[in-house]
């Protein structure tokens, strides 16, 4: 996976997880993978 340099930053701001999501929605949960490219991700990072 790429990331941009920003986003890496924001990750290890914090120590990550051993198990579960390394990414997570506002809420929390696990972003999830969709058949159509999913906007979910996306509309997290506009």
């Amino acid at each position: 996976m790429r990331l941009p340099r920003r986003a890496l930053d924001l990750m290890l701001q914090r120590p990550l997880p051993k198990r579960g999501p390394l990414l997570t929605t506002p809420k929390g949960k696990g972003y999830v993978s969709r058949q159509n490219g999913g906007g979910q991700f996306k509309s997290a990072f506009d």
